[in-house]
């Protein structure tokens, strides 16, 4: 899978994501104003999976016509420390999930 790590998360949760291909947004030039501009901007560089902080998108939903799973993680949770322990959990929402779905860590 290749991997977009929202500019909330910390870049070094990417090395944590080994074997897949993990960016951080910073990184690779998207910072981007809101959630929409960076769903927009990942799916078209190709990623199939999106990390983003976010408390207020609901799990389930999907975004019509898109072909990258957003996986939503909450902004209280978005320290490295609390990050790895979750990696699996993280991993494997974003494997079972339909393109175009959001899934929530809870």
């Amino acid at each position: 899978m290749k991997i977009l790590l929202d500019y909330d998360l910390p870049a070094d949760f990417r090395f944590c994501l080994s074997p897949h291909d993990a960016d951080a947004a910073d990184w690779v030039g998207l910072r981007m104003r809101s959630d929409e501009q960076l769903i927009r901007a990942a799916e078209d560089r190709g990623y199939d999976v999106l990390l983003l902080v976010d408390d207020g998108m609901p799990s389930g939903s999907f975004l019509p016509g898109r072909q990258l799973v957003v996986v939503t993680i909450p902004k209280a949770k978005a320290r490295l420390s609390l990050l790895i322990p979750m990696k699996e959990a993280i991993l494997n929402k974003a494997e079972l999930a339909a393109a175009g779905e959001t899934v929530a860590i809870d």
